[in-house]
């Protein structure tokens, strides 16, 4: 499986060679130079197949791992216009904007996980560790330390199945289906697949790619469940003819306003620019609903810990007079 920096520096290297007035296969033997580390192996592969009369999408289709339909469909688009390494800058750059998607949730749900594992360590390793040090209790340090192994434990589970036993993309679907149900984690990465969906669905349509094989590709690449499914109810609707725009207002799947813009960017012929706006604006409101989440979700464990803190501050000093007071 091919990460996806390595896919963008693939795409983008192809981009500056083909349109430098190299041919495909002189590009390929630039990059087999200097490969990016995932694609090194099945890099001479695709010049072989190149070499030998294929074109660049027919070739890359026999390695679904690494090359997912999406990007084949923006190839074969852009070699039937001729324009190969337009095709190439368009798929660098949707790769490039679902990495700085995925990074900004990343950074923006940091803190927020930071303060989770603080708080478990304070409700369930704290007390232990506390009555441990100050009261000598053997069986309360024992069991702190208990929860400090399992937890580490845990941890090292975590990236021994999800980053080597499992498949990258599998383990992406896996975490994108955690994240899309878990409370206020849910509303962010909803917003986030709707704008990615929508960049997609943009970048597809400008290609000229059908609208109802364009709708497939975007819910499939969404990362979305909930959006590929949705989607699938609508397409063949689409097929037959209905708008993009009333489709995906029944679905409720995006907001009204998403739906008024689409409805008249179809009515302007401005269908593209109507998409890419309404993708910015959803991660415009996705940035302002996690900074509010990020600062009431502090406040929150700041009150918990100074409240829990001082709840076993009061029992000590309670047990400790009570030791006193005793004759």
């Amino acid at each position: 499986m091919a990460s996806l920096g390595d896919l963008a520096s693939f795409f983008r290297e192809m981009q500056y060679q083909l349109g430098a007035g190299m041919g495909v296969v002189q590009a390929l033997g630039v990059l087999e130079t200097h490969p990016p580390l995932s694609l090194k192996r099945i890099i001479p592969q695709i010049k072989e197949e190149v070499s030998k009369g294929n074109t660049l999408s027919s070739t890359l289709k026999r390695f679904p791992d690494a090359f997912p339909p999406l990007i084949i469909n923006l190839l074969m688009a852009g070699e039937a216009g001729g324009k190969l390494a337009d095709a190439c800058a368009n798929v660098a750059n949707l790769i490039e904007r679902d990495m700085e998607y995925r990074r900004r949730l990343s950074t923006w749900t940091l803190y927020p996980k930071i303060l989770i594992v603080v708080a478990l360590f304070v409700i369930l390793v704290f007390p232990s560790l506390l009555s441990g040090v100050l009261f000598g209790e053997k069986g309360a340090l024992s069991l702190a330390i208990r929860y400090i192994l399992v937890g580490g434990l845990l941890v090292a589970l975590y990236f021994t199945i999800i980053k080597l036993i499992i498949p990258p993309r599998v383990s992406h679907l896996i975490l994108d289906a955690l994240k899309s149900n878990l409370p206020l984690v849910s509303g962010l990465t909803k917003k986030f697949a709707m704008a990615r969906f929508l960049t997609i669905l943009s970048h597809l349509y400008m290609a000229g790619i059908s609208v109802p094989e364009a709708l497939r590709l975007a819910g499939e690449s969404s990362g979305s469940w909930d959006i590929k499914r949705k989607v699938e109810t609508i397409e063949p609707e689409v097929r037959k003819g209905e708008r993009l725009s009333a489709a995906l207002g029944r679905t409720r799947l995006l907001p009204p306003w998403v739906v008024s813009m689409l409805m008249a960017g179809e009515e302007g012929g401005r269908l593209p620019e109507a998409l890419e706006f309404s993708a910015q604006r959803l991660e415009q409101e996705a940035g302002a609903s996690a900074q509010r989440w990020i600062v009431s979700s502090s406040i929150g464990f700041y009150l918990l810990v100074a409240l829990w803190i001082a709840r076993y501050i009061i029992g000590f000093y309670a047990s400790y007079y009570e030791v006193l007071m005793k004759p």
